[in-house]
């Protein structure tokens, strides 16, 4: 009767201490993450005589069949010994009929997962089989999606935040991500609000790792605490982000620079009319490594004249706030119109177009 015999090994390979006459051994953290690393498997021949067979090797990811390997018939000599070259030459290859088996059969690599790879050795001389020697393993070879902001216990006093994150790395094609925030009540766990409670908001399908908060949707509530999460998604895998957790926070004691006075950058202006008194105040996410800001700010009529004498500003990754002083440079007149323009370590231009005046009466 054939048997299942499962092995935890570590890095190296250990010896088997077992009734089977033929012992498999296969190192799936090494060569478990190619097609071709699955001929690296050494035999222990317990027989007094060499055996001639055929080595059956089925790989699972979470418990479905992914594809099943068949060699021709090779012999093992008694002892300890590895998988004959003449047999590596002329394996056959069943690969099953789902998303995850295509990848494999096309690129010869395993995608992130949990597997099972199991071998058997059928005996020729009297039609037996071997156990079944399976060795379960868990391949990552791409970084987890990982959140950037709100940070996790963040205090906010912007009622409408803007989320981003990092996705896998390297992603996957066709990869697409999905958010969740949810309203967290006194001491409630997170992840089990994520779980049962409708979300403030969720939105699935997206393409981009920057989400601004939905407009059609209420402002976030004062004093309330919210958890998000991402999920990252292909044919081929699954990643989720930890659960982070952030409150909105306003402190009252701040002068006319609150976070309500501040406005976004963005790629496409809305068209909205904004007057800076003597500060221009801007917010924007920057999801790329810290550094020194690259702006510019002109007048709407000369436009191809910056403005000389700005200060020099240190942009984190993140969600940046900024107070640009405007009174004092004599390049800004009162009354006039100007387009502030932020470009980000990827190309992308954020802007904002502002009319300035001074409270002088």
């Amino acid at each position: 009767m054939l048997k299942r015999v499962f092995l935890l090994l570590p890095v190296v390979l250990v010896v088997l201490v077992c009734n089977a006459q033929i012992n498999v051994l296969f190192q799936p953290g090494v060569n478990g993450n190619t097609v071709a690393g699955l001929v690296k498997v050494q035999f222990v021949n317990a027989y007094s005589s060499p055996q001639t067979g055929s080595l059956l090797a089925v790989v699972k990811l979470d418990g479905r069949d992914i594809l099943k390997m068949r060699t021709p018939s090779f012999t093992i000599p008694t002892g300890n010994s590895s998988l004959p070259p003449s047999a590596a030459q002329g394996i056959s290859f069943q690969y099953a009929d789902n998303p995850v088996a295509a990848v494999v059969r096309q690129s010869g690599i395993f995608p992130d997962g949990e597997y099972e790879y199991c071998f058997t050795f059928e005996g020729i001389k009297y039609n037996y089989s071997s156990d079944e020697f399976c060795f379960p393993n868990t391949i990552q070879n791409s970084t987890p999606v990982v959140l950037i902001n709100p940070i996790d216990g963040d205090q906010l006093c912007d009622t409408r935040p803007a989320f981003s994150w990092q996705p896998p790395i390297p992603i996957q094609p066709g990869t697409r991500f999905k958010i969740q925030l949810v309203e967290l009540m006194k001491d409630e766990n997170p992840a089990a609000a994520l779980l049962r409670k409708n979300p403030v908001f969720q939105q699935d399908n997206l393409t981009t790792t920057i989400f601004p908060f939905p407009n059609n949707m209420p402002a976030l509530k004062e004093g309330k605490r919210y958890a998000w999460q991402v999920i990252a998604y292909s044919p081929v895998s699954l990643s989720r982000t930890e659960i982070w957790e952030f409150s909105i926070q306003c402190n009252d004691a701040l002068p006319d620079s609150a976070f309500f006075s501040y406005r976004e950058l963005k790629q496409v202006e809305t068209g909205d009319f904004y007057l800076a008194e003597e500060v221009l105040r801007i917010y924007f996410n920057n999801p790329y490594n810290a550094g020194i800001l690259n702006y510019q700010i002109v007048n709407v009529d000369k436009p191809n004249q910056p403005i000389k004498g700005l200060p020099k500003l240190q942009v984190k990754q993140g969600m940046n706030y900024f107070n640009i002083p405007l009174l004092g440079n004599r390049f800004f007149r009162e009354g006039n119109q100007y387009r502030l323009k932020v470009t980000l370590a990827d190309g992308q231009a954020l802007t904002l177009t502002f009319n300035y005046q001074t409270n002088n009466k």
